[in-house]
C-alpha cells in the first residue's frame, strides 16, 4: 500500500497537480492579504496608475452592487463622464458631506461654461444634490467578481478567519508533507551510498583475499620448483 502510494506521489501529473494547487493557495492568501492592506489600511486612498479598488458599503445602487462588493475604477475628469456611468465622488452637502459616494450619473449639463451631474443611487427615491468637477474622483469600469466574493469572506468575522487559517493550515501541512519527503529521501539516499560503500568494500577484500591467495599459492609452487631442479642436478652430477 505504501509503495502504491509513494509511486502515485511521483507520477508528474500528481506533482503537477499538487503543485499547481499549492500556486493557487499561495495566489489566495496573497490577494486576501493584499485586499486586508488595501481596505483596513489605505482606507481606499491607495491608487496605482489612476485604478482604485472601492469596497461598497450601503445598498444604494442594489440591485446592481451589493454590500461587499468590490469595485474597480479609474481615475476621470468631466469630459469623460456620460450619462449611464456610475460615478465615484465626495459628498459635500446634507448626509452625503465627506463621504465617497458611487452612483448612477442620471443628468449631465453645462451652464455659463461650468458643467454640473446629478446622480442618483438605484435604489433611491430622489437624485442626490449637483456634483461639480472639483468633487469628481473617479468612474467605475466593472465591479470584480472573485474580489467581491473574497472580500465578503474577508469582511465576515468567521468567514476572514476561516479564509486565512485554512489556507495558511494547507500551506502548513504541504510544507511538512514535503519536508517528510526530503528527510525520507534523504535517508533513502544515505542508506544507497552505505549499501553501495559496504558492497565495494566487500570487493575490495573479495579482490584482497584473491591476491592474498595468489601469492600463497605462488609462494607454495616456488619451494617445489626449486627441489625439483636440485634434484635434477643431482642426477646429472650422478
Amino acid at each position: 500500500m505504501k509503495e502504491k502510494f509513494n509511486k502515485f506521489k511521483s507520477n508528474d501529473f500528481v506533482r503537477f497537480t499538487i503543485g499547481l494547487i499549492r500556486t493557487v493557495v499561495y495566489i489566495f492568501v496573497f490577494i486576501i492579504v493584499a485586499m486586508i492592506i488595501i481596505q483596513r489600511v489605505s482606507k481606499n486612498t491607495l491608487s496605482l496608475g489612476g485604478y482604485q479598488l472601492y469596497t461598497i458599503v450601503s445598498e444604494s445602487m442594489h440591485p446592481k452592487y451589493r454590500i461587499g462588493d468590490m469595485i474597480l475604477t479609474k481615475q476621470t475628469d468631466m469630459n469623460d463622464i456620460k450619462v449611464g456611468e456610475d460615478l465615484v465622488y465626495k459628498g459635500e452637502v446634507g448626509d452625503l458631506a465627506g463621504k465617497t459616494i458611487v452612483h448612477k450619473v442620471v443628468d449631465k449639463r453645462k451652464k455659463n461654461g461650468v458643467y454640473t451631474i446629478t446622480t442618483q443611487g438605484l435604489a433611491n427615491d430622489l437624485p442626490d444634490p449637483p456634483v461639480y468637477e472639483h468633487q469628481i474622483i473617479s468612474k467605475v469600469l466593472y465591479k470584480t467578481v472573485v474580489l467581491s466574493f473574497i472580500s465578503k469572506i474577508v469582511n465576515n468575522n468567521y468567514g476572514f478567519y476561516f479564509a486565512i487559517l485554512v489556507p495558511l493550515a494547507i500551506i502548513v501541512v504541504m510544507e511538512v508533507a514535503d519536508l517528510h519527503d526530503e528527510r525520507k529521501e534523504k535517508k533513502l539516499e544515505q542508506e544507497k551510498l552505505k549499501e553501495e560503500k559496504e558492497k565495494t568494500e566487500e570487493k575490495i577484500d573479495q579482490e584482497e583475499k584473491e591476491v592474498k591467495q595468489e601469492v600463497e599459492e605462488k609462494e607454495e609452487k616456488e619451494p617445489k620448483k626449486v627441489e625439483e631442479t636440485k634434484k635434477e642436478d643431482n642426477e646429472e652430477i650422478i
